[in-house]
């Protein structure tokens, strides 16, 4: 039966939406300091290391983190990372591109420069495979319910149709009554009514 499944809370819907949006903007924010050239010192060491501290990382509009885009980012829950895979993947690939920056600190000039650069590249190179899985996921699942919508119009064409010949069967049902009411009214008023003996 279709549509059998509860529907969330208008709610629960928009804090789900506003939860994914806060870890998006926290990946946002570490992929737009990895990509300043060089990150500075003082930007990187304001980054989460791990994923317990992306989940506390909190940054304020008003707050004094240069550099940063201007967004107001709250903490969450480990849950609520955990519950979306893809966004997992997207935050674990940020960390490890941050990881990979922090530990070439002690290179020359040059050689930390080509490690920020290669970071950079390995991170765009997983987001991209994490946006490209999930456009998968997304496409399969359109056609999935193109799948279930021709089913169920198909359902639906084959009702009418066996809708209108039930009513097809039902109006000459009805005209074959009108013709014998017709016929017997006919022969009742053809009877010459009896009179008393």
């Amino acid at each position: 039966m279709v549509g059998t499944q509860r529907k969330k809370p208008a709610v629960a819907s928009q804090n789900n939406a506003d939860a994914v949006a806060n870890i998006v903007g926290k990946i946002r924010a570490i992929e737009v300091v990895l990509s300043m050239d060089p990150a500075s010192t003082e930007l990187l060491a304001q980054l989460p290391a791990s994923l317990n501290q992306f989940n506390e990382w909190m940054i304020r509009k008003d707050g004094i983190r240069k550099g940063i885009p201007d967004v107001d980012l709250r903490s969450n829950g480990p849950q609520t990372l955990r519950r979306d895979s893809e966004l997992s993947k997207q935050a674990k690939a940020a960390l490890d591109a941050l990881k990979e920056i922090t530990s070439g600190r002690r290179l020359s000039g040059r050689e930390q420069r080509l490690s920020n650069v290669q970071a950079r590249l390995s991170l765009s190179e997983k987001l991209r495979g994490i946006i490209e899985s999930k456009y998968c996921n997304l496409l399969n699942k359109v056609e999935s319910l193109q799948l279930e919508l021709a089913k169920a119009g198909a359902k639906y064409a084959s009702s009418i149709e066996k809708a209108n010949a039930e009513l097809l069967e039902l109006r000459t049902q009805l005209q074959e009554e009108r013709e014998k009411t017709a016929e017997l009214t006919r022969a009742f008023r053809n009877v010459k009514p009896m009179r008393g003996a």
